[in-house]
């Protein structure tokens, strides 16, 4: 993938989560996935927020969260995150 692609890609999800400078981003996917690096640690630098690798994911049986709880999340397709702003991979476009 070109800069240029990883940038607009990530600049897509700061303006879809409304990450700002004072934002925590949870990225809960695995690094050696693209979309990962987009949207989770490159959108955290062009928004200056803080990004956070939580293997954790998902809630408890009670409803409470099993993981840290973020301004925002990156998630795997299928998990219910406690943030209520929060983007999966495969809402995440490269291209």
């Amino acid at each position: 993938y070109s800069h240029r692609t990883l940038l607009s890609t990530a600049e897509r999800v700061v303006e879809d989560l409304g990450l700002t400078a004072a934002s925590q981003l949870a990225i809960r996917t695995p690094l050696s996935d693209p979309r990962t690096i987009a949207g989770g640690l490159l959108a955290s630098l062009v928004a200056g927020a803080t990004a956070v690798f939580d293997d954790r994911s998902g809630r408890h049986a009670d409803g409470s969260a099993a993981a840290l709880e973020a301004d925002a999340a990156l998630v795997a397709p299928g998990v219910d995150p406690p943030e209520a702003a929060w983007l999966s991979t495969d809402d995440i476009e490269l291209g």
